[in-house]
């Protein structure tokens, strides 16, 4: 698999991260260490999850990091992956924020037991708190990372304001400051209004921002909840995401890739592919209930970039 370099100073990841939120939760251990194994097997390198997910399952926080820690110790292969995890969140079913100093350190170090490893190649902060200066969330990431706990530190759900002035106080500070922003973002164009307050989706003016200041980007929703593949098999698609992606902008390339789709290529690859010539870096976070999906797109990673078709594609979506 195409490797990328995301992290400064940091070896390149693969180019697709292999999400792993439903690890222990809908996914079963076995089912989710034979993924792990099917995706180191292709090449693949880099991991994401978080302190939250599994917590729907009414069984705690932890269930996806709980099971990577199963995996490292049961294979040694902790050193083979790039971990990307996150904290901060509120707790579940709640929405008070938690990003005071004291809860990012215990969410790190839960993290850390619960992985079974010394160290998070890339830590995020899981949402953002308005109220509270960027500067006394980002002190806090830079001592753990001065102390070795976490090797990069990173937004997810940041709105771009907020990611400006982060970036800008960690300058004047002397910090790393963020290294990557992770936010919601697929070939599907999303309708602003439909998207939940607490969350971020890719805009112009973000990506303008990214592009300007070489600001690599995760995107998680990278296949838009199979949007895409249930529009062309004609499966029902969930009330929230018919919101959530009914766009003209979804209508002209429905009809594109309806007519125009290239020869040996899925919707599915083209989802995939759509991110692997942005002008900055780009990986996509996806997430597979089964191996046979997780096939599928480990094969669409090693096809060629369908140049004419994407140029298409870019003139009615062009981020």
């Amino acid at each position: 698999m195409k490797e990328i370099e995301l992290l400064p100073g940091k070896k390149t990841v693969s180019a697709l991260c292999l999400g792993c939120g439903s690890f222990g939760a809908e996914v079963s251990e076995a089912d989710a260490f034979r993924q792990l194994d099917r995706f180191l097997a292709a090449g693949g390198s880099f991991v994401d999850t978080a302190r939250i997910y599994g917590a729907w399952m009414g069984r705690g926080e932890g269930l996806s990091e709980t099971t990577l820690g199963h995996y490292f110790k049961q294979t040694g292969r902790r050193h083979d992956l790039t971990i990307s995890t996150k904290g901060g969140h509120p707790q579940w079913g709640t929405t008070m924020p938690r990003l005071q100093a004291e809860d990012l350190v215990q969410d790190v170090k839960l993290s850390l037991r619960a992985l079974q490893t010394d160290y998070i190649d890339l830590y995020y902060v899981h949402r953002d708190n308005p109220d509270l200066p960027v500067e006394a969330i980002l002190a806090p990431l830079e001592a753990l990372c001065q102390e070795g706990l976490i090797g990069h530190y990173a937004c997810s759900n940041w709105a771009l304001p907020r990611l400006q002035a982060a970036q800008a106080a960690a300058e004047k500070l002397g910090y790393a400051g963020f290294s990557s922003n992770q936010l919601m973002w697929s070939l599907a164009d999303i309708d602003p209004a439909a998207v939940d307050w607490d969350l971020c989706a890719m805009n112009a003016a973000t990506y303008a921002y990214q592009q300007a200041q070489q600001l690599p980007a995760m995107a998680y929703s990278s296949l838009a909840h199979g949007y895409w593949a249930k529009r062309q098999q004609h499966l029902p698609i969930k009330a929230n995401f018919q919101r959530l992606y009914h766009t003209e902008v979804n209508e002209q390339l429905a009809e594109l890739m309806t007519h125009e789709l290239p020869d040996g290529y899925s919707v599915l690859d083209i989802s995939l592919l759509y991110f692997s010539q942005r002008p900055f870096p780009v990986v996509p976070i996806a997430a597979f209930r089964s191996e046979a999906q997780l096939n599928e797109a480990l094969a669409a990673m090693d096809k060629p970039y369908p140049e004419d078709f994407m140029q298409k594609l870019s003139k009615i979506k062009p981020y």
